[in-house]
């Protein structure tokens, strides 16, 4: 992720960088809208000179459009943009050739009546790349005087039970402090669940760079606040410390808090990227671009990892094929796409409505993912019937798993006993079992008579040595199609000989079922 000078395009009658006041490291174009063949001309001749000469081309950032139909032309400006990257007033309603260009390109509305704003969403949202973090319920210190109830589910959340008081008084802060650039809008979100008659207040000190005790600015969130996402922003950069009060009785749950580089409502993680949320506060992200807007549907569950965001975005955007990418920021790096009846019909509807978007059927659909992905890719592909689903060191047995950190792999994925304590309470053997009958209850139910499987897995594999096997016995005597390919070795080992694999047989499947060949 990088900071770098932005060129904005504005096709309009009247140039806003006229009126408005424009930051001296943004470039602002202005073009009328009877000049974009001129403009394109132009700009395809320097963009063949500068591969002439070696030099990267210019990248326009956005493109503003400020008018409400434009002519034929403006379909010309479509290769310098990417999705996301055109924006079209609220107020204007787009007919015919406009209709398409923004539908193609899946315009962000904006608010005309407040420029200002939206040159400031631009200068602190349009940057190249991701960034998330969070600070782990490890890292809480509460206060030492707390004579109540404490109690850690693992890493999923700290309890405390007890009596407040009446007033405000400090409970706990977390351990470290937090970076803060004045280049993004700084996202907060805590995962909290409140239960008895009490009030929690955030305390959040941006303190200045250099400094232990210089405070430029202090932010008070209530209970209400903390339900959604927080997006801090100032002209200051340095270090956020923060601190939690309560008052009353009963109990406070705390989760990890997450701090992302935010888009000031352009996009999580990524430009245009969207953000769901169950009613306990568990999120899980998604992205989507329809590229051509022909078959199929494309979807990538990213694997585990540590810092927050979308994982495989370069590789299904080279399938030119529309795709979908699903990421679970929880925990550490993830807890495979499952949890709450709530959030698990959430993830199987944001992939119904864009096979809605698109028109779509689910026989054009493939699901996808390697490691964590390879859960997601499956158990909700039971309620999806998708035309395949192509897996890569396939876990599906989270029960087992944690049952392994016991002895045969102690701390090998410590992650997998969060996972078991979050869904069934407890780290029993009989629990263990539960989780795993949590998946292959929904394979038993789903249908998949018209998918195929291509699953490359481990004959080796550490984490889950049965998944593949498995799953063939679940299939026995049923007519499905699967397509099995096995390396000697453990889990984490010949990563690209199963990434190169995973990718050959989505291209031998987008050639051979959907008649699209490589250019």
């Amino acid at each position: 992720m990088s900071k770098i000078k932005l060129t904005i395009l504005q096709v309009g009658e009247e140039n806003w960088a006229i009126k408005e006041n424009i930051p001296n490291d943004m470039e602002w174009l202005f073009i009328k809208p009877d000049q974009i063949s001129d403009f394109v001309t132009t700009e395809n001749n320097y963009l063949t000179s500068s591969k002439l000469l070696q030099k990267l081309p210019r990248k326009i950032s956005a493109l503003l459009l400020t008018e409400q139909t434009y002519g034929p032309e403006l379909s010309s400006l479509s290769s310098f943009f990417e999705v996301y990257e055109v924006f079209y007033p609220k107020d204007k309603h787009a007919t015919g050739i406009t209709e398409e260009f923004l539908r193609s390109k899946m315009a962000q509305r904006y608010d005309s009546s407040s420029p200002t704003q939206l040159i400031r969403q631009f200068y602190k949202g349009l940057f190249i790349g991701q960034y998330g973090e969070k600070l782990q319920v490890s890292q809480i210190q509460i206060r030492n005087d707390f004579e109540g109830v404490v109690n850690y589910q693992g890493n999923n959340y700290l309890e405390l039970e007890g009596q407040f008081g009446e007033d405000y008084s400090f409970l706990l802060n977390f351990a470290y402090n937090i970076p803060f650039s004045s280049d993004f809008y700084n996202e907060l979100f805590l995962e909290h669940i409140i239960e008895g008659d009490i009030d929690i207040r955030l305390v959040i000190s941006l303190i200045v760079d250099g400094s232990v005790d210089d405070i430029a600015k202090e932010w008070y969130f209530e209970k209400e606040d903390l339900n959604q996402l927080i997006s801090l922003e100032s002209d200051i950069s340095g270090s956020l410390a923060v601190k939690l009060f309560a008052k009353g009785k009963g109990i406070v749950k705390l989760g990890p808090l997450h701090r992302r580089n935010g888009r000031g409502g352009l996009g999580t993680f990524l430009l245009g990227g969207e953000r769901h949320i169950d009613a306990i506060g568990h999120e899980f992200m998604t992205y989507f671009d329809p590229v051509d807007f022909k078959p199929p549907l494309t979807v990538y569950f990213s694997g585990f990892r540590s810092a927050e965001g979308f994982e495989g975005f370069w590789m299904m955007k080279s399938m030119k094929t529309p795709f979908m990418l699903i990421c679970d920021p929880r925990l550490q790096g993830g807890a495979f796409y499952i949890g709450s009846k709530e959030y698990e019909q959430k993830i199987v509807d944001a992939i119904q409505e864009k096979l809605a978007f698109l028109n779509f059927s689910s026989d054009q659909l493939i699901l996808s993912g390697l490691s964590m992905g390879t859960y997601g890719a499956t158990y909700h592909g039971a309620k999806l019937n998708p035309h395949a689903i192509i897996i890569g060191k396939p876990i599906f047995n989270l029960g087992t798993v944690a049952q392994r950190e016991r002895l045969e792999r102690p701390d090998g994925f410590a992650t997998s006993l969060d996972i078991q304590l979050l869904n069934q309470g407890d780290l029993t053997r009989a629990s263990s079992e539960k989780l795993n009958n949590h998946f292959w209850k929904s394979i038993e139910e789903g249908d998949f008579s018209n998918t195929t499987f291509a699953l490359a897995y481990m004959k080796n594999d550490d984490y889950d040595a049965t998944a593949f096997s498995d799953l063939l016995q679940y299939f026995r005597g049923k007519k499905h199609k699967i397509l099995g390919r096995g390396w000697d070795g453990r889990h984490g080992d010949c990563s690209a000989e199963v990434g190169a694999w995973f990718t050959s047989q989505y291209r031998r499947m987008l050639s051979n079922d959907f008649g699209r060949k490589e250019e």
